[in-house]
């Protein structure tokens, strides 16, 4: 079974797990465009075939 809480008191907020989460969402949004399109992966095949 998951634990999903105690009976401890939070005393502090969890700013580097909020920081970590933003960054791995801004990640996904840019890298994988949220996964709405894939304008990425067309500019990046583009750019390889004007290469060779």
């Amino acid at each position: 079974m998951i634990p999903i809480g105690d009976d401890n008191p939070t005393v502090r907020t969890p700013w580097a797990t909020i920081s970590l989460l933003g960054a791995m969402l801004a990640s996904w949004i840019v890298l994988q465009n949220a996964g709405f399109s894939d304008f990425g992966r067309r500019c990046f095949s583009t750019v390889a075939g004007g290469m060779s």
